[in-house]
């Protein structure tokens, strides 16, 4: 999420579903929410990218995306 999101085009739920197995949105429905109401990315289509605000919190955006490790367990190591 972190490379992606660095990124002009954001990151792709298509993309990200085929590489990890898992949709974006499933896996980060409550932070993206979130981050979507604070105004710091915006969703277009199946791709979700930093704003200009967002861009001043990447540090916080990308925090956001970090897993604990249960979660990661549960999703990764089947």
């Amino acid at each position: 999420m972190f490379l992606g999101l660095r990124r002009a085009l954001g990151v792709d739920n298509r993309s990200f579903t085929k590489k990890y197995g898992v949709s974006m949105y499933e896996l980060y429905k409550r932070e993206i929410q979130d981050l979507l109401q604070k105004g710091w990315i915006e969703k277009q289509n199946e791709r979700i990218f930093l704003t200009k605000d967002g861009m001043m919190f990447g540090n916080d955006v990308f925090a956001s995306f970090l897993l604990d490790e249960q979660t990661y367990k549960k999703v990764f190591n089947n």
